[in-house]
């Protein structure tokens, strides 16, 4: 025996779409994100020669914009 059992006959289209809204909510809740673990030196090692190639090109491109207003 289970609880649909016991559902009166009336009872049970209402039974039916509180287990079909309580499922699309289960469905759409934010999953957890895996946490990450931390980066190896290459990667940090990477990730900041990336930076410096960025600041060194805004920084050129200010220096240039300074130039020529000069």
């Amino acid at each position: 025996m289970s609880i649909i059992d016991y559902i009166l006959p009336q009872d049970k289209d209402t039974y039916l779409a509180i287990i079909e809204r309580a499922a699309e909510a289960k469905a759409n809740t934010p999953k957890e994100r895996k946490p990450r673990a931390p980066l190896t030196k290459e990667q940090q090692l990477k990730m900041t020669e990336n930076k410096l190639l960025k600041f060194q090109q805004k920084l050129a491109a200010l220096k240039a914009g300074n130039d020529s207003a000069e």
